[in-house]
């Protein structure tokens, strides 16, 4: 996982919350591709209690955050189901600090790698690997906090359902 930064977890912000209830199981989208993002999320509220980011950062993070609505429908399909569904289990316990917002591209993939290398989750969701790190190795800013967010409403939607089951097809 990504080495331990001093700083906030966005994972744990509300912002991160479903973004419907009732959505299916192996369903993880925003509530209407007509709804703009701020009816589903409060976007500022990421950067509250973060006074020791620095401006032009914040400044950064609430832009990407503006167009996550926008990301999430150039994003449709780009991940296969079983892809979708490797990716949540290798981000199941992601800490991306804000602070290092500039190397979330980067710190994915090498995340991917690093769980392929000693758990092998790419044969349990047949998953190619290389593949798949070939497709992430353009992935821009936008793209990669659009994952991390759907990646954490999958999660919590799992557990407000109180899902235990294995999955192996997340559309993302």
């Amino acid at each position: 996982m990504a080495p331990e930064v001093e700083g906030s977890n966005p994972f744990t912000h509300p912002i991160f919350s479903p973004s419907a209830a009732g959505v299916p199981v192996a369903r993880n989208a925003m509530k209407s591709p007509n709804e703009s993002p701020s009816a589903q999320h409060d976007h500022g509220s990421l950067l509250e209690g973060m006074e020791d980011i620095p401006a032009a950062l914040k400044d950064r993070v609430s832009s990407s955050l503006e167009r996550a609505h926008e990301t999430a429908r150039e994003m449709a399909g780009f991940f296969s189901p079983s892809e979708g569904a490797f990716l949540c289990e290798t981000f199941k316990n992601a800490d991306f600090p804000v602070k290092r917002f500039d190397e979330w591209p980067l710190l994915l993939s090498w995340d991917v790698e690093d769980v392929e290398k000693y758990e092998k989750l790419g044969a349990r969701f047949d998953v190619n690997v290389p593949d798949l790190l070939e497709k992430m190795e353009d992935i821009t800013h936008d793209q990669a906090l659009w994952l991390l967010m759907a990646i954490g409403r999958f999660w919590r939607q799992r557990k407000e359902r109180g899902e235990t089951d294995e999955f192996y097809a997340v559309e993302l």
